[in-house]
């Protein structure tokens, strides 16, 4: 005879059996026709006809970095139980939030749920179809492992469907429910939760500029519904207090009340939060975010890239009027030269101990720490015989001087630039020297071939193919 299950019951009317096999059997509220709500993603990935779901962060709170803000883009995960799938059940979901019930965002999505040689689920007109394998469920198999099945004797489907985009303007707490015919059921709740980003430093704003996607401005709009008051305060990545030309009357953020409020008194909004984490938004987001509350000024307009490449195209033909220290001081001005690096931090005139100071310092995405030394185009590559000539030598001298001084002082020199030995995998070494197309097909091999303290010898010719590829790069985005 087979034991009986003993089963207790749990806050909210939550039961929990024991099967006989060790599992755990969820039933809420002893029904299990209604979706269970597991917490907030903000990925996923399905593959192989449902079978294979990859989530990314998975959790019950969700960490932002500034509010007001919409919850567009978070996707809710629940499980369906195999009954609700075989039933065909069809239910909306809706979110309150719970510090300001009148707050609430109902999705126009409906899942429909059909079960046949193939079980799927519909969201919004888009078909996710879940593979129900023939061994699955059955005891003693393989299939006790498989992702999408909590238990082997009630079968669960995990499934994301978008959040309705609700604004939240403070730290709070967001409850789901669920509509089935007429019925409305609380299923769970996530909290949002604020985290104060750290600063932008010079560092990260220079990186920042590399990027073709990199924005100016960022301007956040805020409006009441009854009166139609309306209010826009914005950032500049360079800091500047001079609204953007295509918001004007914009106020400027840091410089803003602590709170704003509509005319007729039914809004309010606390700017604390996005006066200490707004800033945030340079460093992921680009022109083509697309939310809507937001607006982005782009850096580089269409065609800005091009006009920095013919400034430097210029510069190259009178080299021989320019000096190194104007080479420097355009690159200084115009770090999208980098981008080719993928920079997260940029430094200018970085201390190698207290002996030393390259020109730059780049640290990538990769956790590659380049020091660069800059000479002057001017500079002879080869000599006449084939040899490297000395006035490239002396670059690579200092280079290798480096090398030594960092291979002493490692830890030193990272801590001398806020850097820990964990964010630092690898130190490479780049020499910007001379004109290719000066040189010569023979002596650039001579140059490429020869085993030197500079991991990579480019010329200043050769950055113009740089700015060329980062141009192209902008024109797709």
């Amino acid at each position: 005879m087979s034991k009986k299950r003993k089963s207790k019951k749990r806050k909210g009317g939550t039961k929990v059996a024991k099967t006989k096999r060790g599992c755990r059997q969820f039933v809420i509220g002893g029904e299990s026709d209604i979706p269970i709500f597991v917490g907030v993603c903000t990925g996923a990935l399905i593959k192989g006809e449902g079978v294979l779901q990859d989530f990314y962060d998975v959790g019950e709170v969700l960490l932002m970095p500034y509010f007001p803000q919409s919850l567009r883009g978070i996707l809710l995960l629940v499980v369906l139980s195999t009954e609700m799938i075989k039933g065909s059940t069809r239910f909306c979901v809706s979110i309150k939030d719970k510090n300001q019930p009148c707050r609430t965002g109902r999705t126009d999505l409906t899942v429909e749920l059909k079960h046949g040689a193939t079980s799927w689920v519909r969201a919004s007109g888009i078909a996710r179809p879940y593979a129900v394998g023939e061994r699955e469920g059955r005891e003693g198999d393989e299939a006790r492992g498989h992702p999408l099945l909590i238990c082997p004797e009630v079968g669960y489907k995990l499934m994301s469907m978008p959040c309705p985009p609700l604004f939240v303007d403070r730290p709070t707490t967001i409850e789901v429910l669920a509509e089935l015919g007429d019925r409305e059921i609380r299923i769970g709740a996530f909290h949002c939760r604020f985290c104060k980003p750290a600063p932008l430093s010079e560092e990260e704003r220079l990186a920042i500029m590399s990027r073709p996607g990199a924005l100016k401005g960022i301007v956040c709009g805020l409006g009441c519904k009854k009166c139609g008051d309306k209010s826009a305060y914005h950032v500049s990545l360079d800091g500047s207090r001079t609204a953007p030309d295509e918001v004007k009357g914009a106020i400027y953020l840091p410089s803003a009340p602590d709170e704003w409020k509509c005319k007729c008194g039914k809004s309010s909004v606390p700017l604390t939060y996005l006066k200490e984490g707004f800033h945030d938004v340079f460093r992921r987001a680009s022109r083509m975010d697309g939310r809507e509350e937001l607006k982005f000024i782009p850096l580089y307009q269409r065609g800005g890239i091009g006009a920095i490449m013919g400034r430097y195209q210029q510069m190259l033909n009178r080299c021989e009027d320019q000096g190194e220290e104007d080479f420097q001081k355009f690159i200084e001005e115009n770090p999208i030269i980098w981008n080719f690096l993928a920079p997260l931090k940029i430094w200018k005139k970085p201390s190698i101990s207290t002996k030393y100071n390259a020109d730059f310092a780049i640290l990538t995405r990769m956790k590659v720490l380049y020091f660069v030394e800059i000479e002057k185009p001017q500079t002879k590559l080869v000599k006449q015989d084939g040899g490297l000539h000395s006035e490239l030598q002396r670059g690579l001298d200092q280079i290798r001087e480096w090398r030594i001084e960092v291979g002493k002082r490692r830890e030193a020199i990272l801590d001398g630039l806020g850097l820990e030995q964990k964010d630092v995998h690898d130190i490479r070494y780049m020499l910007v020297a001379g004109m290719a197309g000066k040189t010569g097909a023979r002596g650039l091999e001579t140059v490429r071939a020869m085993k030197t303290d500079a991991d990579f010898v480019f010329c200043f010719d050769e950055v113009t193919s740089f700015l060329h590829s980062t141009e192209t790069a902008l024109l797709n985005i």
